[in-house]
C-alpha cells in the first residue's frame, strides 16, 4: 500500500508539473498570434490606407484567446465585506494621446465637447462593430496607456453591456485602475464584475485581482474573504490564479 501510495503522488506530481507547462506553452502560443495579428492587421491597415490616400487610423488589437475552465457552479456569487477606505492618488497613467491630441476636427472647427463615456461612448471608441470596439480598447492597453483604455473600456460596456466580451471588458477596466493604483476604483468595478459576470472565464481573474486591490487598500480581512471565495468557487483555476492567490494570502496575512 505504501509503495501504491507514493506512486501515487508521484504521478499526480509529474501531472501537475506537464499541466503546469502546458500552460505555459499555451501562453506563449497565445502572445505570438497576437503580435502577428497585429502585424497583419497593421499591415492591411497601410495598404488600404495607402490606395486610398487617407491618413492612419489608430491600430486595433486582437486581445487574444480565453482561459478555459469550468467554475463550480453555486447558487450564485457571495458578496463580500464592505469596502470603506481612504481614497487613492491620482491616476498615473499616461494621457491617451489618441483621445486627447484631436483639439480640432479635420476642417477647423473646434470638435464637440466629450461627455462622459457611459453618456456618448461613440466618441471614444472606434469601429464598426464590438468586436474592432474592444480591440481598438485594448489596443490602448497594450500600449500602456492606462487612461485612454479605462475610458474605451467604460464606453464599450456603456455600449455593448450583454457583448461575449462584456465580462472581459469588466475585468480589463478594472486592470486599467489597478495599473494607475486607482485601487478603490479597481475594487468596486472588479467586484461587479464578479457579482455578474462569475461564471464567466474571467471570474477567478477578476476575484484574485479584487483581493490584491483590496489587500493595496489595508483591507486585509476582504482581501482574505476574496480570496478564500477564490479558492472555493475556483477550485481547477489555472495554476497561474492559485499561485498569485497564494502570494495574496501570504501579503495580506491570512490565516
Amino acid at each position: 500500500m505504501t509503495r501504491i501510495e507514493n506512486d501515487m503522488r508521484r504521478l499526480t506530481g509529474q501531472y501537475e508539473e506537464a499541466m503546469h507547462r502546458l500552460t505555459q506553452m499555451n501562453q506563449q502560443l497565445e502572445k505570438q498570434l497576437e503580435d502577428m495579428q497585429y502585424r497583419i492587421q497593421t499591415l492591411e491597415r497601410q495598404l488600404a490606407e495607402g490606395a486610398q490616400g487617407a491618413a492612419p487610423a489608430s491600430d486595433g488589437q486582437d486581445p487574444g484567446a480565453i482561459d478555459g475552465y469550468t467554475p463550480v457552479p453555486s447558487d450564485g456569487p457571495t458578496r463580500l465585506p464592505g469596502m470603506g477606505g481612504s481614497e487613492p492618488p491620482p491616476s498615473q497613467g499616461r494621457v491617451a494621446d489618441t483621445l486627447n491630441d484631436q483639439l480640432v476636427s479635420p476642417g477647423g472647427t473646434p470638435a464637440p465637447p466629450r461627455g462622459e463615456p457611459e453618456e456618448t461612448p461613440e466618441q471614444y471608441l472606434q469601429g464598426d462593430t464590438p468586436d474592432a470596439q474592444f480591440n481598438y480598447a485594448f489596443s490602448l492597453l497594450r500600449r500602456d496607456d492606462f487612461e485612454g483604455a479605462e475610458l474605451a473600456f467604460r464606453a464599450f460596456l456603456a455600449a455593448n453591456p450583454d457583448h461575449r466580451a462584456a465580462p472581459n471588458a469588466k475585468y480589463w477596466l478594472g486592470k486599467t485602475y489597478f495599473a494607475q493604483r486607482n485601487y478603490t476604483d479597481a475594487a468596486r468595478v472588479l467586484l461587479e464584475g464578479y457579482e455578474k459576470f462569475a461564471d464567466s472565464d474571467k471570474g477567478p481573474d477578476m476575484m484574485v485581482t479584487l483581493g490584491l486591490s483590496l489587500k493595496e487598500l489595508g483591507q486585509n480581512d476582504q482581501a482574505c474573504a476574496a480570496f478564500d471565495e477564490l479558492t472555493r468557487r475556483y477550485p481547477n483555476a489555472p495554476p497561474a490564479i492559485k499561485q498569485k492567490t497564494k502570494a495574496g494570502q501570504q501579503a495580506a496575512g491570512c490565516s
